[in-house]
């Protein structure tokens, strides 16, 4: 696992490090769950504060990796989906409080990795937000939060 836990006072803070922007591929979802199953086995009664590093929160998706996925195989493609909802279902059902500390950029898939905590801070930074598949007809995201995330946008 390339994440870090580190204990603080109650709070287990956990310190995404997958590649150098959180970038979100197959390893980077393998890190959260092998991090959370950590956090059930040695941390369980704690609450947990979701974190990047130097700056970076997470660019979203791995485009590297996934235009050529995307552009393939339905069923593949349908594959990875279900690992990415298993992904961001971890986070969300997660039984203790999850607080992402967004510290830096949170684009597309890292803004969803944040909506999915109990609570969002974020530092006091130049960091960027963007949640593309909002404006987007055929996203897969649901309906009701890409127009939730909209209305956000505007304000």
């Amino acid at each position: 696992m390339s994440w870090e836990i580190e204990r603080r006072d109650r709070v287990a803070v956990v310190t995404m490090n997958t590649n150098k922007v959180n970038a979100q591929n197959h390893e980077f979802f393998a890190d959260l769950h092998e991090a959370f199953d950590t956090l059930e086995r040695e941390h369980a009664h704690s609450p947990v504060v979701l974190t990047g590093r130097d700056g970076r929160f997470s660019a979203g998706l791995d485009l590297d990796r996934h235009f050529e996925l995307f552009a393939g195989d339905p069923d593949a493609v349908a594959e990875w989906f279900a690992e990415y909802r298993a992904t961001n279902m971890r986070l969300f059902t997660y039984p203790r409080p999850v607080v992402a500390a967004v510290n830096g950029h949170a684009y597309a898939g890292g803004l969803i990795t944040a909506a999915v905590c109990d609570y969002r801070v974020c530092v006091d930074s130049d960091a960027r937000f963007a949640l593309n598949e909002s404006g987007s007809s055929t996203s897969s995201y649901p309906p009701e939060r890409c127009s939730t995330a909209r209305s956000a946008s505007r304000r």
